[in-house]
């Protein structure tokens, strides 16, 4: 089906979010700044039979937010979505809208 990028993985919205995607099918890619938080989540997923992968990465950095795309391209090229946890705030003073704009160009070139 393809791959969801969750990005701020954590035990709560997105976790629950996680799960849903993951029963319908979805791979999904974790993102997040804690490496224990990742692990942890890519074993309770996989403990429900969902396909997950960790990636630490801070989401506030357009680079980061760049180079982590680009290894979960080398493993699946068939990026479908992605969610974030971050707040407005927060939002706006990151790159996720960088990030977003990044995942289109790559959905243009299929």
């Amino acid at each position: 089906m393809g791959v969801l990028i969750v990005f701020g993985y954590g035990p709560g919205i997105s976790q629950a979010a996680a799960e849903r995607f993951g029963r319908e099918g979805y791979s999904l890619a974790l993102v997040g700044r804690s490496a224990e938080r990742l692990a942890d989540g890519v074993a309770h997923l996989k403990a429900r039979d969902i396909e997950a992968s960790a990636y630490v990465s801070d989401a506030s950095e357009p680079s980061k937010v760049r180079s982590t795309i680009e290894a979960i391209q080398t493993i699946s090229e068939h990026i479908r979505c992605s969610l974030d946890r971050l707040s407005k705030r927060k939002r706006h003073e990151c790159a996720v809208d960088k990030a977003r704009r990044y995942r289109a160009s790559i959905r243009h070139r299929d």
